[in-house]
C-alpha cells in the first residue's frame, strides 16, 4: 500500500535534490544505504516513510545535519489538528532538541557545550548554575524566546542551593515536568549513589571521565540517542498539554 504524506514527499524531495547535487546515481545511493534501487526511488517519490536510521545514514553520506531533511517543511494546520486528535504520535522529533544543562563548574560547562556542539545531532543548550534556578526555569509557564521547554535535562549532582538529588526528586514529583528525561552527569563513582539516582527515576547516569575523548563519545552518543532514537514529548504535545497541571 502506498503511503503518500506531505512529510514523506518533502523528505523525498530533499533526498533527491541532495543526491543530484552530489552527482550520485540511484544505484550508487542504494549501494551506500544497502537497499534496493526501487526502495531509494520510493523514498525520493514520497511513497515510503524514511526510517530515522536511514535518515541518519543519509546525513552522513551527504554531510548534512538530520535537520536538513525537514528544512522549510510546514505542517498543514488541519492535518496537524487531525493528527493530534487521533491519539497517535509522531515518530520523528521535528527540530533540534532543547537541553537544559545544570552545571556550576564553568570548565565542565564549557567542555560539555564544546563536545555536544561538535555532534552532528542538532541541539540547543541552555545552562543554569544551581538547583533553584533549574526548577524556576522548568516551572515557568512563559518560556524564554530561545528555549521553549527542555526536552532532556543534564544534571550535575554537586550544585549549590539545592543539590542534584533534591532537584531530581522535585522534578519527578511535579506532574507538569516529570515527563522530561533527566540524565545525571557526575564525578562520583559511588555505587549506592548510582542506585539511588535510578530509584529516583533518572533516565541515565554518566560518570565524567578523565579520558576526554571517551567523555566526548559518551556525550555525543547521548545526544544522538535522545535526538533520533526515541520519541520526545515536546514534539507530540499541544501548547495546552505542555503547560497544564495534569
Amino acid at each position: 500500500m502506498k503511503n503518500f504524506t506531505p512529510l514523506n514527499e518533502h523528505i523525498g524531495k530533499q533526498i533527491k535534490d541532495r543526491r543530484k547535487r552530489a552527482a550520485m546515481t540511484l544505484s550508487e545511493l542504494a549501494q551506500k544505504l544497502e537497499v534496493s534501487i526501487a526502495q531509494v526511488e520510493n523514498y525520493e517519490n514520497g511513497v515510503n516513510r524514511v526510517p530515522v536510521e536511514t535518515l541518519y545514514k543519509l546525513s552522513q553520506i551527504f554531510k548534512v545535519s538530520l535537520d536538513f531533511f525537514l528544512q522549510d517543511f510546514s505542517y498543514d494546520a488541519q492535518l496537524t489538528a487531525k493528527f493530534m486528535d487521533s491519539g497517535t504520535i509522531s515518530t520523528i522529533n521535528h527540530a533540534e532538541i532543547n537541553i537544559l544543562l545544570v552545571e556550576d563548574n564553568p570548565g565542565d560547562e564549557f567542555m560539555i557545550r564544546k563536545f555536544m556542539g561538535a555532534s552532528s545531532s542538532p541541539s540547543n543548550i541552555y545552562a543554569v548554575h544551581d538547583g533553584q534556578q533549574a526548577l524556576e526555569l522548568l516551572r515557568r509557564t512563559q518560556h524564554t524566546p530561545l528555549f521553549e521547554r527542555a526536552d532532556i535535562i543534564i544534571l550535575d549532582l554537586n550544585i549549590p542551593k539545592m543539590d542534584g538529588l533534591m532537584v531530581l526528586k522535585e522534578i519527578k514529583r511535579d506532574s507538569r515536568i516529570q515527563d522530561i528525561p533527566v540524565i545525571i552527569v557526575t564525578n562520583s563513582l559511588k555505587r549506592e549513589e548510582m542506585i539511588d539516582v535510578y530509584r529516583k527515576h533518572a533516565s541515565g547516569y554518566i560518570c565524567k571521565s578523565g579520558d576526554l575523548e571517551h567523555f566526548k563519545s559518551q556525550l555525543q552518543a547521548l545526544i544522538h540517542y535522545w535526538s533520533f532514537a526515541v520519541v520526545l514529548p515536546r514534539f507530540n504535545l499541544t501548547n495546552l498539554e505542555l503547560t497544564k497541571d495534569l
